[in-house]
């Protein structure tokens, strides 16, 4: 029965020339999906400009007390978006939305602090777009009564 239900929703939604609103789970999805395509921009521009992965564990910075170095920020964003995050919605729960929604804060710490020690150019640009993409994650309220 409920899937009946859902299949004349969508059938008077398309005849009115609607699309049905996509779930939260959609939505940050494609938001995570979007992360990773922006991680591998930047690890693209970081090639481009002439640093390779050892150039890139070469640029260190400290934060929160403890060296870290560019490739480790920005693969641990990428990792988050196409491994960590994914599985924490495939187990969709107010517990996993506040580990996505935590570990996205740390993230974006991170990348605005590698952010300010580039100088301009391609790669501080792509590293930019990954900041304002970690700002922008859909709101916790879209989701938690999903």
């Amino acid at each position: 029965m409920r899937y009946l239900r859902a299949f004349s929703t969508v059938i008077r939604l398309s005849l009115r020339g609607e699309r049905p609103v996509p779930s939260p789970q959609t939505i940050l999805s494609d938001w995570m999906k979007r992360s990773a395509e922006l991680t591998a921009a930047a690890l693209e521009a970081a090639d481009a400009e002439g640093l390779d992965q050892a150039a890139r564990r070469k640029h260190t910075l400290t934060t929160e007390g403890r060296r870290t170095n560019m490739e480790t920020i920005i693969t641990s964003v990428r990792f988050h978006a196409l491994e960590e995050f994914p599985h924490l919605l495939s187990n969709f729960s107010q517990t996993s939305m506040t580990a996505i929604y935590a570990t996205n804060v740390n993230d974006r710490f991170l990348i605005s602090k590698l952010f300010d020690t580039l100088e301009a150019g391609p790669l501080r640009e792509a590293v930019g777009k990954i900041a304002s993409h970690l700002e922008a994650i859909p709101p916790i309220q879209d989701h938690a009564n999903s």
